[in-house]
């Protein structure tokens, strides 16, 4: 049984065939998408998952093997990334939530690149967080 026929039949011994050949090369390309390798080994288990379940749309051709395999590790990478950034902006977004904003600045005088370096935030977080404190009193007070 070739691989590709192993795969589609979901064999064991042809996806550790396919896991021993490919999983340097499909690492190689994750690893240039997300550089840091804790996550890039997590994107590459998700990787050799998604084609254990869903290989059956995988070209028959063992040239186009690879690439069917590295379109799904890069598509892969790319997810894993975009949902590091949203964690990351969640985040950012959870701390201009802080009426600490509003006090540094409005309460104690603190300039916006001071509360920003107080608060471990970047200087548009600041903003942004100032921003929301604002809107925030504004409907308050309509109240």
């Amino acid at each position: 049984m070739n691989l590709i026929n192993g795969l589609r039949a979901k064999d064991k011994e042809a996806f550790k065939a396919v896991y021993t050949l490919y999983s340097p090369a499909l690492f190689g390309i994750i690893s240039t998408i997300i550089p840091d390798s804790k996550l890039a080994a997590e994107a590459l288990e998700d990787t050799f998952s998604t084609i254990w379940h869903q290989f059956s749309s995988c070209s028959k051709d063992y040239k186009l093997l690879f690439t069917s395999l590295s379109i799904v590790a890069r598509n892969t990478a790319i997810k894993h990334l975009n949902t590091k950034k949203t964690l990351v902006n969640k985040k950012d977004e959870d701390k201009t939530e802080l009426p600490e904003v509003l006090d540094l600045i409005y309460a104690k005088g603190v300039s916006e690149s001071e509360a920003a370096a107080i608060l471990n935030i970047p200087l548009e977080g600041v903003r942004i967080g100032l921003r929301n404190q604002i809107l925030k009193l504004r409907i308050h007070s309509r109240c």
